[in-house]
């Protein structure tokens, strides 16, 4: 029995981190093969809601975060940027890309709200503002 309880907790906990990362419940039964009301009853007793809540958070306070920090570079002039800040630019850019790409390939059922990505032509024109050429 013991065996079988540890398997239904890694399972529950697989729901959770498909739900936190923007799936449906309906998505997660499927790709799962958790019955919907098993998958309900779990998201309710285990504060699921809140966990999605804080993923998001999260890639808000980051998207802020990289906001902040290109607005403080485009300030300066190209000459006095230094690399490190070009680096944690870039790195933030990359976590955001992430965040939000777990974001767009989790949600369903309308539940969790898709953030847009970067476009190439969006990101050239960061680049091109950080690096002070049009």
């Amino acid at each position: 029995m013991e065996a079988a309880e540890t398997g239904k907790e890694r399972l529950k906990a697989q729901a959770r981190l498909l739900h936190v990362q923007g799936k449906s419940v309906a998505d997660i039964s499927r790709e799962l093969g958790v019955p919907m009301t098993t998958l309900k009853r779990w998201k309710a007793e285990g504060g699921w809601a809140e966990g999605r809540r804080k993923a998001r958070d999260v890639t808000d306070r980051v998207r802020l975060l990289f906001e902040e920090q290109l607005a403080f570079v485009e300030g300066m002039k190209p000459e006095e940027r230094a690399t490190a800040q070009m680096e944690a630019l870039k790195k933030l850019s990359g976590v955001l890309e992430c965040l939000e790409k777990m974001g767009r390939h989790g949600a369903g059922g309308g539940e969790a709200p898709e953030t847009g990505g970067l476009s190439d032509e969006a990101a050239g024109e960061i680049r091109g503002r950080i690096l002070g050429v049009s």
